[in-house]
């Protein structure tokens, strides 16, 4: 009887000690049938079920409905000039702890490479023209792993502008209600030549957008995931989550009023996490989360963001080539946290700043380093600007301005359209280092509108 107690206590223990110190068994995923895929050695008369048995063609995936747990291989020696269109309904969706994956397969570890040449017509965004090489359509537990993608028109180059709109990897819901457990993960997407405008619902490297009408069930995203993407040579945006038809209920982008936490809730997307990403040389802006309930955005960097300013000149309001942007920063977001990422050589464009804390409510900033940005650390935008914390963050020989300051947020600034500001509501900086080197002719802050921020304990260090 003792020794029946004794390994019962043993069991007990092996039970919650794991528990106490947090070491838990890892998630698995559901295990359902493998496909494969192989351009140069297929044929789509096989089963698909084996690498002997490949199939060959993208069209192939297109025409098959795939259950929870399913597993689609590209080799990863496969070129395919074609696009991808997986739609829920006709190809399936996966369930909680049994995606549908989508990744590259073969014994050197390389990407398939999808080049969408300029095509791929999304069909289900209304008024409004778009190409994009691998899109996801209404369709949840999903994982698209390990693949390299471009979309480059045919004929034509990165140095020329285009009035194309186009994307690399586009996840897309529409009249869906809830599109949960989406996870993009290292992926190679470069050489999108979109338009040099356009920015918000897709035209870049990898967009994720809310589109229909903003009526019965509510379509948001949940439980979203970019990680560890490579992004490069893209116009406009590299990273871009949550535009939505959804917006003006959330909150009216132009009145100066906080967002609601129930509202962008029941509205806006959640558990959204943007990690470990490399976007380098996008057109406009490189990570933007929109729209988002306390978006994680971590461990990124923006690597000569703007770089569309290089080639062209987008700085005339005049004949309509007006473009401003900046590194990595939020629209219309409630608490998001911005924390431990690198941008640097952000081009000038009137911004041209490594962060900018714009409409929304909460923005967070903190343990990030800037550097090198022609137009400074720090953009402080929008009257719609409300309560930001600028903190532990390191600027080092950034240009320009260390701060530009547009928020008119100023308490003592009487202008009837912006009522009921308070010093409470403004941007908080504290606790952050500026190293501007020799020969550098930088101002701490601009104003370009009236504005207001409160500035503590920040070391400036000038040579």
């Amino acid at each position: 009887m003792k020794k029946n107690q004794i390994w019962s206590v043993v069991g007990l223990l092996t039970l919650v000690i794991p528990m106490l110190f947090g070491i838990l068994p890892e998630k698995t995923e559901a295990a359902g049938a493998v496909y494969y895929v192989n351009a140069n050695d297929g044929s789509d008369n096989n089963t698909g079920s084996s690498p002997d048995q490949a199939w060959a063609t993208l069209d192939k995936l297109e025409k098959t409905k795939f259950e929870p747990g399913d597993t689609i291989r590209l080799h990863e020696d496969s070129v395919f000039e074609d696009t991808l269109v997986l739609d829920g309904e006709a190809n399936g969706e996966g369930a909680e702890g049994a995606p549908i994956i989508l990744e590259s397969y073969g014994d050197a570890g390389g990407k398939a490479a999808i080049n969408g040449n300029g095509k791929g017509y999304v069909d289900q965004m209304e008024k409004k023209d778009i190409y994009s090489t691998v899109t996801l359509y209404n369709a949840s537990h999903w994982t698209i792993r390990d693949l390299a993608i471009t979309n480059i028109g045919p004929g034509e180059d990165m140095n020329e502008m285009s009035n194309k709109d186009r994307v690399g990897l586009y996840v897309l819901a529409k009249n869906n209600g809830l599109t949960q457990d989406i996870h993009v993960d290292n992926l190679d997407v470069s050489d999108v030549n979109g338009s040099w405008n356009a920015k918000d619902i897709g035209n870049g490297g990898i967009f994720f957008t809310v589109t229909g009408t903003p009526a019965g069930e509510v379509t948001r995203f949940h439980n979203i995931s970019v990680t560890n993407c490579q992004v490069e040579n893209v116009t406009r945006t590299g990273i871009s989550v949550g535009a939505t038809v959804y917006g003006d209920i959330i909150t009216p982008e132009n009145e100066a009023t906080t967002i609601e936490e129930s509202k962008i809730q029941q509205y806006g997307h959640t558990d959204v996490l943007i990690e470990n990403n490399y976007v380098k040389q996008s057109g406009g802006d490189a990570i933007v989360p929109q729209f988002c309930y306390k978006p994680l955005i971590q461990y990124n960097v923006s690597d000569t963001a703007s770089f569309s300013h290089s080639k062209w000149d987008l700085t005339s309001k005049e004949n309509g080539t007006w473009q401003v942007n900046a590194g990595i920063w939020p629209w219309l977001c409630y608490f998001p946290n911005f924390q431990y990422n690198e941008a640097f050589n952000t081009v000038d464009n009137y911004d041209g700043e490594a962060f900018d804390c714009d409409s929304g409510t909460g923005t967070i900033y903190q343990y990030n380093y800037s550097h090198d940005n022609e137009g400074g650390f720090m953009l402080i935008c929008s009257p719609k600007n409300f309560d930001s914390l600028i903190r532990y963050n390191i600027s080092q020989n950034d240009r320009k301005h260390l701060f530009l300051v547009s928020n008119s947020l100023n308490p003592d600034y009487n202008d009837p359209r912006y009522p009921g500001i308070s010093e409470e509501e403004t941007a908080n900086v504290y606790n952050n280092t500026f190293y501007t080197g020799g020969g550098l002719d930088v101002t701490v802050m601009s104003q370009e509108e009236p504005g207001y921020v409160r500035m503590k304990n920040n070391l400036f260090y000038n040579l």
